[in-house]
């Protein structure tokens, strides 16, 4: 049910198609599928909306903290943050909007398998009892012929306004504009285009090593060379590797050193 460009409104010649062939495009469908990406959709909105929402507080609490009317680099701040909310809001937006009409795709093939099944019984019905000579029942000046077209021409017509109702849907349904992140900086405050923006190079962290243990070799940065600062041997393992330790246990250690002769 992918509507050519070349056929009509909805996209699918039914007129050339029997009444088996319709029904085999309806029947026995698995709308779960359908039902999950509906719910993906949904999710993924709710969490774009919760986003925008904690980032809007972010952003009202940073204003307080760091006036942008009172710093330069505040107010770049603040503008960086304002482009990430909208960009949220828009991947929210479109999310909702896509729940919507992708939860129509199953509603349609749906309604579409409950209007054409009785059709194709009566259909089924009158045409076994033609091709076996039986007489059947017929509204007045009905012919088995005209009777059998006309649920044809019934069919097809709920196969058209679902083949409408899905074109609507792939039409409609979009992704959200496409987030462009800040570009990282190189040396000397520099992006790939080549533009100067004044920013700072983080600084590199020299290695910590324990006294008496063998450097790794200090990185170099420019014509800088970074020398590594020594830790007291105690503090690390036999090993030369350095171990994290609780910011008490250090204070305590650093008294006891104090009081040490």
């Amino acid at each position: 049910m992918i509507p050519p460009e070349d056929r009509g409104p909805s996209g699918t010649n039914w007129y050339g198609m029997s009444m088996q062939e319709m029904w085999e495009m309806v029947a026995g469908r698995q709308l779960t599928p359908h039902y999950t990406q509906a719910s993906g959709w949904k999710r993924a909105g709710e969490l774009a909306y919760l986003h925008k929402s904690r980032l809007e507080t972010y952003k009202e609490r940073l204003s307080q903290a760091w006036p942008p009317d009172q710093s330069e680099a505040a107010k770049a701040y603040i503008a960086k943050l304002d482009e990430l909310i909208l960009a949220v809001e828009d991947v929210a937006r479109v999310a909702t909007q896509n729940h919507q009409y992708s939860s129509d795709i199953p509603a349609a093939l749906s309604e579409a398998q409950w209007k054409l099944k009785p059709i194709r019984e009566d259909y089924d019905r009158i045409d076994r009892a033609v091709r076996r000579g039986e007489p059947v029942a017929l509204p007045s000046g009905m012919t088995p012929e005209r009777y059998l077209q006309g649920k044809l021409n019934e069919a097809r017509q709920v196969m058209s306004n679902l083949s409408s109702d899905l074109s609507l849907v792939r039409v409609n349904m979009a992704p959200p504009k496409p987030y462009v992140p800040p570009e990282p900086r190189k040396a000397g405050g520099k992006i790939d285009g080549g533009e100067d923006y004044g920013g700072v190079v983080p600084p590199v962290i020299p290695p910590v090593v324990p006294i008496g243990s063998r450097a790794v070799p200090p990185p170099n940065v420019g014509t800088a060379v970074l020398q590594p600062v020594p830790v007291d041997a105690r503090y690390g393992r036999s090993t030369g590797q350095t171990r994290l330790r609780h910011p008490a246990a250090c204070l305590r250690s650093a008294q006891a050193l104090e009081g040490a002769p």
